[in-house]
């Protein structure tokens, strides 16, 4: 028998990521190159090692990747090219320390591909549990992206609602056993999530935007962005930029650290830590944005929130047969029985010294915004949501030799970031319509 029954191993969830933003400081940041190849300590786990390399690949060239998958695929290998023991049954995949599920459930498979069964265990028990287990992954893909929509939702609690017969979010929001499973912003979103299962539409966008610069004045502009730009006729989430002259304080990226790398270049991650939300304009976008668009009945709900942005549900308004909007009251009294039509909002505020890179960020697609921080990084330069950065050493840290991680001595400069077109210039790229930054026409 084995050491552990297969039953044991988590079903991991599938990449279900339908937005490029996250709630987290690693929105802004990009994975930085792996190595090329990775040997194994023990020879028997290349295969394994290898497979891993290329779901990883696959995976982060998909156009909707997860960074936590991502993030849990690189750890397995580490792990994997330096685990001493030879992986060659289902036990031994259960008693790797420190192995992410999702690592487990991709070798599981891969054993019987690779003919690496040399268990003293029947053969056909080995298949029952294998078979056992990919119909369990059937039935947990079939359903697991249906819960894509309830923002906070993880694997495990994903994972849990399946097993318990729940295989909707409308079954969800209907029945309180289910409810009952999550926590209590996990079951906020979930009844917000009903709404969310419908696509915003153009007509959305354009009716949101009339009403935010009536509601805000004209010293706000109010640029629609993310797919409405890119001309998609439908999509998950509505996506604007809120730029201001008072909007002066520009979050400042981390401080890059030394570390050894090939020719000795100095690594700096492409992104700002979450200290840099208190050093932005909190007070402004709260007091003269946030506040006045809740006050009349407009943004719902928040789900989340950081360095500059803030994300939530929000009311699409609607007009009277006259032309009138409806009255504060009855948006109002929608948003707390959450009856009308409800949309996902993104709001992103910009500086504008910054209001060129808040709409090349927010625009997209995620390919083309990777290729532009790829063309920076070679550049020895930093492209974020609040401009194209270099970072200037201080004179003490010419010539220093690069041996740790310590922090440098320095500070950044904002390089010309206004326009769309100043960025591009200054990174040797060429003008793309917005209805053509995709992967395909880099």
């Amino acid at each position: 028998m084995l050491a552990r029954p297969l039953a044991l191993l988590r079903v991991a969830r599938p990449a279900i990521s339908v937005r490029f933003y996250t709630a987290s400081s690693s929105e802004y940041r990009f994975p930085r190159p792996w190595k090329k190849s990775y040997p194994a300590v023990q020879p028997d786990n290349q295969a394994i090692v290898d497979a891993l390399v290329e779901h990883r690949k696959s995976e982060y060239f998909s156009e909707r990747h997860s960074q936590s998958k991502l993030k849990a695929l690189t750890s397995a290998i580490n792990l994997l090219s330096k685990y001493p023991h030879a992986i060659t049954t289902l036990a031994d995949v259960a008693t790797v320390p420190k192995l992410h599920t999702l690592a487990r459930n991709l070798i599981v498979p891969l054993l019987s591909v690779t003919g690496q069964h040399r268990s003293s265990a029947p053969q056909e028990e080995i298949r029952e549990q294998l078979q056992e287990s990919q119909e369990q992954l059937d039935v947990y893909q079939k359903y697991a992206n249906r819960f894509a929509v309830v923002h906070g939702l993880g694997e495990r609690t994903v994972a849990e609602l399946i097993r318990a017969g729940c295989t909707s979010v409308e079954q969800l929001v209907n029945d309180p056993k289910y409810l009952d499973m999550l926590g209590p912003l996990q079951r906020n979103n979930a009844l917000w999530a009903v709404h969310s299962v419908h696509p915003v539409t153009r007509p959305h966008v354009e009716v949101m935007v009339e009403f935010m610069r009536e509601t805000l004045g004209s010293a706000w502009e109010v640029i629609p962005t993310g797919e409405y730009r890119r001309g998609l006729e439908e999509f998950s989430e509505a996506s604007f930029v809120f730029c201001h002259p008072t909007l002066m304080a520009i979050p400042l990226p981390d401080i890059p650290v030394k570390a050894q790398a090939a020719r000795g270049v100095v690594s700096a991650k492409a992104g700002v830590s979450q200290k840099c939300w208190h050093d932005s304009d909190k007070k402004a976008s709260s007091d003269y944005v946030l506040k006045p668009l809740q006050d009349r009945g407009v943004l719902a709900d928040i789900i989340s929130k950081g360095p500059g942005y803030w994300r939530g549900m929000a009311l699409i308004p609607a007009k009277d047969a006259n032309g009138r909007w409806d009255t504060r009251l009855k948006r109002s009294q929608a948003i707390e029985k959450r009856e009308g039509t409800f949309r996902k909002v993104r709001i992103q505020f910009a500086s504008t010294k910054s209001r060129g890179a808040a709409l090349l960020w927010t625009t997209g697609d995620v390919g083309y915004l990777r290729h532009l921080a790829i063309i920076a990084s070679k550049q020895n330069l930093l492209f974020n949501a609040w401009g194209l950065w270099r970072f200037r050493p201080s004179a003490d840290e010419d010539g220093a030799e690069v041996s740790s991680k310590v922090a440098m001595k320095g500070h950044w400069e904002l390089l010309p970031s206004e326009t769309e077109e100043q960025i591009l210039q200054e990174l040797g790229e060429e003008w793309i319509e917005p209805e053509r930054r995709n992967f395909l026409n880099i």
